[in-house]
């Protein structure tokens, strides 16, 4: 159709690219949302896109609301917890009605953002965001689907040697990894960010969530994790791109899980740039 009428243009939006001729690929982030900040005001909020839809949600779900400059902070902590995902955001101010916005912010984690539900006449795969992570994972190879859960082990941002360190094994090789590890970016489901002249990535905190759950019943016992250990310390003690730069002070160490699963790993991922926490608990 394009070659045909080249003056043609399509706007299609899509969690990954269609790899197509011509195609011009433009990014959307999150949803900005403000900093923390107890003096934040009402008004202030409301000129970020996370507050501004969470209030147009929350009047929908229960007439009119209006946003405090007292209720402000909390909502913008919502916000920032759901790391600006439109429809996490939109079942959380569905749920505000239930809760009120304080009680809201003091229960939710990433478990209850998975189950709270949306509205009934949306498509399956979007009434809560465990359908819409199932619907995703669904469509995901094996060896992807293995990457992700290893991957949930991070908390906060990580670097590709570190995730290499962490997911590979006999069975997926470094270069099988990293295929994995691109294929689940370009799926939206692993974030990436510049970081200087190095990349860093993350996992939203409800995927991180979703596949702590998967991972949970295929949980690896310590051998593995000891094994792991070498390779990460030699990532960074090596001065291996793209870690060398973040492995300067040693990291807090991965909290072991109740049945000592965990070997100690440190000298991971410095300060800002997040560390390792625990690995899931169901």
């Amino acid at each position: 159709m394009l070659e045909s009428a080249p003056g043609v243009r399509i706007l299609a939006t899509s969690r990954q690219a269609l790899r197509v001729a011509g195609e011009c690929i433009v990014s959307l982030s999150s949803l900005e949302s403000p900093e923390p900040s107890a003096a934040l005001s009402a008004k202030a909020a409301l000129a970020f896109p996370a507050v501004e839809l969470f209030v147009q949600h929350a009047s929908a779900r229960a007439g009119e609301f209006l946003l405090s400059d007292v209720e402000a902070p909390i909502v913008a902590e919502i916000c920032r917890r759901l790391d600006g995902n439109p429809l996490a955001i939109e079942l959380a101010a569905s749920s505000a009605a239930l809760f009120g916005v304080r009680e809201l912010a003091a229960r939710l984690d990433a478990r209850l953002a998975l189950s709270m539900k949306g509205r009934r006449t949306a498509p399956s795969r979007q009434r809560t965001l465990h359908a819409t992570l199932d619907w995703s994972y669904d469509t995901l190879s094996e060896s992807e689907r293995v990457v992700l859960r290893r991957l949930s082990v991070f908390k906060g941002q990580f670097s590709l040697g570190s995730a290499v360190a962490v997911v590979r094994d006999a069975s997926l090789g470094p270069s099988h990894a990293l295929n994995a590890l691109s294929e689940l970016s370009a799926k939206s489901l692993l974030v990436t960010a510049a970081s200087g002249d190095s990349v860093r990535y993350r996992l939203l905190e409800t995927t991180r969530a979703y596949a702590c759950r998967k991972a949970g019943r295929r949980r690896r016992g310590a051998g593995f994790w000891a094994s792991a250990t070498p390779s990460i310390m030699a990532n960074c003690s090596n001065g291996r791109r793209p870690a060398r730069k973040v492995c300067s002070t040693q990291s807090r160490m991965l909290a072991q899980t109740s049945n000592s699963i965990v070997a100690d790993i440190v000298r991971v991922d410095k300060g800002r740039h997040g560390v390792p926490g625990g690995l899931c608990h169901e």
